[in-house]
């Protein structure tokens, strides 16, 4: 973990460096992505928004847009004309489908396949009906606004990215883009999102309506997901995206600056987290160090003590032989009786320097194919203490497992009563026990044989 964190600190100060060095972004570029932004019609009547994703003419948009329907066509003011348009797939649970027009000869946009991460800009074009309907030229419309939430939807199920950049009928299917011109997401208007809330008794559904100021769009990994798998093209770009505040150039150094001094500032408390770190890890050393030199006290005490015990016994039987005289079964009784007594403390002692036996045991391979190995103690799941977590962060968690697919703070492993528990954190791709998929912060026992998966890493259960 320390070598972890040692890695981190030199990537903060590498961002700090390049920071200092990069030119900023002076504003979003629409001419550059909008040439992959088309209208979707139906029967001649517009129906709905579109990415271009390729050279072949695949444009991404919702299944409700495509809907089943044999007669669609494309088109925006870029291109020569509407051209007819074939459905490639649907996926109705996502609300993603693909269209393909042939004979676009239009520009394709880029799909984000990095980590969303705070509140970035973002920017959201389409073909609203009400904003074109009076217009002689089709002409996409552009809306901005910020990144302010994502969450797991229950009746939609998708990462949900909840965003400020207002969208309304005829948007749908259309592109979210990030500054720097990359898709993060696909738009969408639904009249209300089911999602998992707290509540007086524990986590419950709760509906969220679509109110003003308040627009959804899905993340674009689940769209990169089905394309992938059904070996459709697109072009990806994982970079992070350094986005200007202004276009003023003062304003634009200044953002540079106080994002240089943040970055500076995260790096040294990830140094001193580094050396308290590394300060425990000493002690936990020294204390191992002190329990294997009461052991070897032990050991030494203990063969003292059985020779002890044995001249002890051999002098009482002789004394009492001699002194007292008395029947042989007497004899043996108060030597029985004295040995006892001289051997009670020696089984305190074994018992108190005896190793502990885990309460569970969770083994398996991470991603990369190497062995993970979790051992967890009764004192481990107190759940009053936090329980046992796992994740990707190596300050949020207590083991760190790697995968791509693991969140910050995936699970937690708890217990009570003697019976352990996982307990899935609202993870982005979820904690699943023998293949069902468990309900975020809801706690569900697991047994010996059991299969824990956590993000795509698969661990199996023993005692």
């Amino acid at each position: 973990m320390i070598s972890i964190m040692n890695h981190r600190i030199e990537c903060w100060l590498i961002v700090v460096c390049l920071l200092g060095w990069a030119v900023p972004l002076h504003g979003f570029e629409r001419s550059a992505v909008e040439r992959s932004v088309v209208r979707i019609f139906e029967s001649g009547s517009g129906m709905g928004s579109g990415t271009v994703i390729n050279a072949q003419g695949d444009v991404l948009t919702n299944q409700h847009v495509s809907n089943g329907s044999d007669s669609l066509s494309v088109g925006s003011q870029f291109s020569d004309g509407l051209k007819s348009a074939q459905i490639v797939w649907e996926s109705p649970d996502k609300d993603l489908a693909v269209i393909r027009a042939q004979g676009l000869a239009l520009p394709h946009a880029t799909l984000f396949s990095g980590q969303l991460e705070g509140s970035p800009p973002v920017y959201a074009m389409g073909y609203p009906g009400a904003a074109d309907r009076h217009s002689d030229t089709l002409r996409a419309s552009l809306t901005d606004g910020i990144l302010s939430h994502f969450f797991r939807g229950l009746d939609w199920p998708v990462t949900i990215l909840q965003h400020s950049a207002a969208v309304s009928g005829g948007n749908s299917g259309g592109p979210l883009f990030d500054h720097c011109g990359r898709v993060v997401g696909v738009n969408t208007q639904r009249p209300h999102i089911m999602v998992i809330e707290p509540g007086p008794s524990g986590p419950q559904p709760n509906r969220v309506p679509n109110n003003s100021g308040i627009n959804w769009a899905s993340h674009i990994k689940e769209a990169i997901t089905l394309l992938r798998a059904r070996g459709i093209d697109f072009s990806s770009d994982g970079s992070p995206c350094v986005a200007a505040t202004s276009g003023d150039p003062a304003a634009t150094d200044e953002h540079a600056r106080q994002t240089a001094e943040e970055a500076l500032g995260q790096a040294g408390a990830a140094t001193q987290q580094a050396q308290d770190a590394q300060e425990q890890a000493d002690q936990a050393t020294q204390a191992v160090e002190e329990v294997r030199n009461d052991i070897k006290y032990a050991t030494q005490a203990s063969r003292l003590t059985n020779t002890f015990v044995a001249l002890v016994a051999v002098a009482t039987l002789l004394a009492l032989g001699l002194a007292l005289r008395k029947p042989r079964q007497e004899l043996l009784r108060v030597a029985g009786q004295a040995a006892g007594k001289m051997a009670a403390p020696l089984s305190q002692l074994v018992q108190a320097v005896r190793p502990r036996k885990p309460a569970i045991a969770l083994t398996g391979f991470d991603n990369q194919g190497r062995p993970v190995s979790l051992r967890l103690h009764q004192a481990d799941l107190d759940r009053q203490q936090g329980g046992f977590t796992v994740g990707r962060h190596p300050l949020l968690v207590d083991s760190v497992l790697d995968g791509e697919r693991l969140s910050r703070r995936h699970a937690r492993f708890s217990g009570s009563n003697g019976s352990v528990f996982v307990e899935d954190l609202n993870s982005s791709h979820g904690t699943r026990i023998n293949g069902t998929a468990c309900l975020p912060f809801q706690p569900v026992q697991i047994r010996p044989g059991d299969m824990v998966e956590v993000g795509g890493i698969a661990l199996r259960v023993s005692s």
